[in-house]
């Protein structure tokens, strides 16, 4: 069988998590740092919901 459409959205998630986090570390202005930790916090929120 195929992967499950929940773990597509969990690595997407986690890859744009990753990816707002070396945008922020790179050029860390205010709203880059912000959209990492909202990445991060679906990645949490989405995570608590399909576990």
């Amino acid at each position: 069988m195929g992967v499950r459409p929940t773990a597509g959205v969990t690595v997407f998630a986690k890859a744009g998590a990753a990816a707002w986090d070396e945008i922020a570390r790179n050029d860390p202005q205010g709203w880059k740092k912000n959209m990492a930790r909202h990445a991060h916090d679906w990645v949490t929120y989405w995570c608590s919901r399909t576990s």
